[in-house]
């Protein structure tokens, strides 16, 4: 019951689970016992972040990185965290940290340019989109962004173009089928 890396190989199986109240539990009592521990923090932080106890999840990201300041999924993680919370620039803030360390991350990309379209930066959103589609051309979400940049955008043609792109690529999404009607 002492033994931190029990209670952390506990929160990875109640995890992988999607137990996550459990998981929780676990990275808990292996925080209380281990308080240094970067990763359980990072993982409590995540399952925090999951089932939308921002608040909870950004102390445990922000603690996770105050641990170490070289781990981009942390700072990815707390972006989104941020993100949810409404705060735009704190959040793209966190993307670019995120990006430093990882510079072909189209997961990151993705998100810093939801940010910055968030803040009705839609250029830079697009080119932070256009390294996407260079690193992975046929990456639905990608292109599936570059649709919803254009359309905020006002760019309604190009965005077209992108949906019916995206949806070659991935015809089971739902959400992408309603925004080509939408469009059209």
């Amino acid at each position: 019951p002492e033994n931190a890396g029990i209670h952390v190989r506990l929160g990875m199986v109640f995890s992988d689970k999607k137990d996550l109240d459990s998981a929780i539990m676990s990275y808990e009592k292996a925080i209380s016992l281990n308080p240094k521990d970067a990763e359980s923090q990072y993982h409590l932080g995540v399952l925090l972040a999951s089932k939308s106890e921002y608040k909870k999840a950004k102390l445990a990201l922000e603690k996770a990185l105050s641990f170490r300041t070289d781990h981009a999924p942390t700072y990815y993680e707390l972006g989104r965290v941020l993100l949810a919370e409404g705060k735009i620039e704190d959040a793209e803030g966190k993307f670019k940290k995120a990006l430093e360390l990882e510079q072909d991350n189209v997961e990151y990309l993705i998100a810093i340019s939801r940010a910055q379209a968030e803040n009705k930066k839609y250029d830079g959103a697009l080119e932070y989109l256009f390294k996407a589609v260079k690193i992975e051309p046929k990456n639905t979400d990608t292109v599936f962004a570059m649709c919803n940049t254009y359309m905020k955008k006002g760019y309604y043609t190009v965005a077209i173009g992108h949906c019916e792109k995206a949806l070659k690529l991935s015809n089971k999404r739902p959400e992408l089928m309603n925004r080509l009607a939408w469009l059209y």
